[in-house]
């Protein structure tokens, strides 16, 4: 089970301004819930729930602080990542979107991560846009938090 939590995220996607602009950020996750399915002779599925906080920098240099949660489960074999996720957040800016992501393994141990998805605003400053967002996770030594550096932008 520690080895899919890595996919702890996550991606800050806050907004301060409207229109196309680039962001970076921050992130720390913490798992709140863990489930498994094994079907048999068949590969398990895991499931996760986190939430999470952190720290978005746009282009322009306003910041904001997000928090959201998120729920991850791993994919069959064949699937183009080895983790799905869908996320919801907000931040101190009023914005807030949802987020649809896969991510695949970047060491042995499966403590690390990279991370690439689509953002869609329901509220805010990014209210009906579209965005990309992609980002590194590592997982803590107690295997239940997560750190991220994310980078993504909005579209007009």
């Amino acid at each position: 089970m520690k080895t899919f939590l890595i996919a702890l995220l996550f991606a800050s996607s806050a907004a301060v301004s409207a229109g196309a602009e680039t962001f970076t950020g921050t992130t720390t996750s913490t798992t709140t819930s863990s489930n498994m399915f094994s079907p048999p002779g068949d590969k398990p599925v895991l499931a996760i729930s986190l939430t999470f906080t952190g720290n978005t920098v746009m282009a322009s240099g306003k910041t904001a602080a997000t928090k959201g949660s998120c729920t991850e489960w791993t994919t069959p074999p064949g699937s183009i990542f080895q983790t799905n996720l869908v996320c919801n957040y907000t931040d101190s800016s009023g914005d807030a979107a949802a987020l649809l992501a896969g991510c695949d393994y970047t060491n042995k141990d499966m403590t690390e991560a990279d991370c690439w998805g689509g953002l869609q605003g329901s509220a805010g400053p990014h209210a009906g846009k579209t965005g990309t967002i992609s980002w590194h996770v590592k997982l803590g030594a107690d295997g239940k938090t997560g750190l991220s550096n994310n980078v993504g932008q909005w579209n007009d």
